[in-house]
């Protein structure tokens, strides 16, 4: 994707800000960036829902050739590679039906009846791309409220599918000895040079 580079990133970890309705991504504005990923394609079979929710831009394209791709020369074909928006993120849900038996008194089994009980739901997420809410790219931009709300999802706690207000963290620098002593000297350097220009304009006036 080549909008990856207005985010510093890189062309072939493309920058995901389309997203289908679903629950997942609801009220979801914030970009995300996928480092190493790949095409995920729903397939449509009886009796399970299947939604992609997850595209990238209109401008990026997925890469057949993994020559190109590796030594950065990759342009798109329209033989061979699939236009954008490109599928990366598939969910699918299926309601499966719970029964109880009811068994009647020993020695007649045939009469057994089968209740039917509320229907249970299961789901299952496919994200072509791992890294995304890996230590590196957790905090970038919404990465890790998508992963978060995935799993809450997975979880039945959908009551806590939101975008979460961001931390300040402390990020502290560090120097080694030489470059220390460089500040170190720089700060006592740059007034004292001060004081001796104001000190000398001072006396040179004072003596005129």
């Amino acid at each position: 994707d080549p909008l990856s580079k207005l985010f510093g990133g890189d062309y072939a970890a493309p920058v995901v800000s389309q997203y289908m309705m679903h629950k997942i991504t609801r009220d979801f504005v914030l970009p995300t960036i996928f480092p190493l990923l790949r095409t995920v394609k729903a397939s449509q079979v009886d009796g399970i829902k299947t939604t992609e929710f997850l595209h990238t831009g209109a401008n990026s394209w997925s890469e057949t050739d993994l020559t190109a791709l590796k030594s950065g020369k990759s342009k798109f074909d329209i033989q061979t590679d699939i236009k954008g928006p490109v599928p990366v993120a598939v969910v699918s849900s299926q309601e499966i039906p719970s029964k109880e038996t009811k068994q009647q008194p020993e020695g007649d089994e045939k009469n057994s009846v089968s209740l039917e009980k509320n229907a249970k739901k299961a789901h299952f997420v496919v994200i072509g791309d791992s890294d995304f809410a890996s230590n590196q790219y957790f905090n970038f931009s919404g990465n890790g409220d998508l992963f978060l709300n995935t799993a809450s999802f997975l979880a039945k706690e959908e009551n806590l599918i939101s975008i979460r207000p961001k931390e300040r963290k402390s990020s502290p620098v560090s120097l080694t000895r030489s470059q220390g002593m460089y500040i170190l000297m720089l700060g006592l350097l740059t007034p004292s040079l001060v004081i001796y220009i104001g000190v000398r304009t001072w006396w040179r006036r004072r003596r005129l």
